[in-house]
């Protein structure tokens, strides 16, 4: 998602929308403040329920697929790129706080905090890493940002479909 909103800063300063400032910093806030909301709300819902998770999880992977599949044909207009972004952003709400809690429940209370350590590393290491490849996507052309970011998605909606079966309650 970070990765996303590093290239939309860039096209906010672009022309057609020449956008910078705190305006932009206001723009840019309106996909996070979807994505926060949505991920506060979906920690307190989720519980231990680890069918739901998998539905949250599947339900955010399927909005972020089709919104940013879209973003290619429709990042000429601010207002409809924002409000695909912003949908984007609460499918990856619904996606994050289920995912900590499986990737937690799954491991036995010993080794918890070395299997959170991991996986936090692993997080960290995408926000480090997607500027320079989103960057470099962004040389390419715009459209190769969004079929890429879209097809991950549609990968691993894939992979969680048919890969993860929760067992009622997670530990």
């Amino acid at each position: 998602m970070f990765g996303v909103l590093f290239y939309l800063s860039d096209i906010l300063e672009e022309p057609p929308h020449n956008i910078d400032g705190v305006k932009k910093g206001l723009v840019l806030a309106i996909p996070l403040l979807g994505m926060v909301i949505t991920s506060y709300t979906t920690g307190a819902l989720i519980k231990k329920n680890g069918t739901l998770m998998r539905w949250l999880i599947n339900i955010g992977l399927a909005l972020m697929t089709v919104s940013l599949a879209l973003t290619i044909f429709f990042n000429t207009n601010l207002y409809i790129f924002i409000g695909l972004l912003t949908i984007s952003a609460i499918g990856t709400g619904l996606l994050l706080p289920c995912l900590n809690t499986m990737i937690t429940g799954s491991v036995e209370k010993e080794q918890r905090g070395m299997i959170t350590s991991i996986y936090s590393s692993l997080r960290f290491i995408g926000v480090a890493f997607g500027p320079p490849i989103f960057g470099w996507l962004m040389k390419i052309s715009h459209q190769t940002v969004f079929i890429t970011v879209s097809t991950l998605s549609l990968i691993t909606l894939g992979l969680v479909f048919f890969l993860i079966k929760p067992k009622g309650q997670i530990s």
